[in-house]
């Protein structure tokens, strides 16, 4: 969807309890639909109080754009917990969720096959399952390539909100 789509969902149903999922690149439209929407009007009327984002595969930045989506839910410059904050999916050998691209946390780190870094990374460009493309549900061929671990891990992994994930962080660093 394109992101005056977006836009234009979210200002219809950003009070209503609106959910807006995104994998890869399709979380850089989201983000680009935020920060088109971050205007001083908009963080007044709460223009998100009730909305719900999920951000898998990351190629955005979502500490990032989680503080404007905190802004547009009415609730200031920084977030002081996680209801409502970003949820991520996104794994530990996945360079566009990871580093270099998103920068952003794991949250999980599947490798039954136990492939080292440049083996994931050719996965990603190459015709098998990757640790970019294993988040869905039901994709069996996870499970030969090694980054699901058998069929009862054929569904979304544990998520976490950006918020929990920086705050762990936080307190390891202390």
């Amino acid at each position: 969807m394109y992101e005056s789509n977006k836009i234009d969902l979210m200002k219809q149903y950003g009070q209503k309890d609106l959910f807006i999922g995104s994998h890869s690149r399709g979380t850089m439209t989201v983000g680009n639909a935020l920060r088109e929407l971050n205007t001083e009007e908009n963080r007044e009327k709460a223009l998100l109080s009730k909305t719900d984002i999920k951000m898998v595969g990351p190629a955005e930045n979502v500490s990032q754009v989680d503080k404007i989506l905190n802004q547009l839910q009415g609730l200031g410059d920084e977030r002081t917990n996680k209801e409502h904050s970003i949820r991520i999916e996104s794994h530990e050998g996945d360079m566009v969720g990871g580093f270099p691209i998103g920068n952003n946390p794991s949250t999980t780190n599947t490798n039954t096959h136990k492939k080292g870094n440049i083996s994931m990374i050719l996965d990603i460009f190459g015709d098998k399952s990757s640790s970019h493309n294993c988040y869905g549900l039901g994709q069996t061929q996870c499970i030969k390539d090694g980054y699901r671990k058998d069929k009862k891990d054929l569904y979304m992994h544990p998520e976490n909100t950006i918020f929990e994930l920086n705050n762990s962080n936080q307190l390891k660093k202390e």
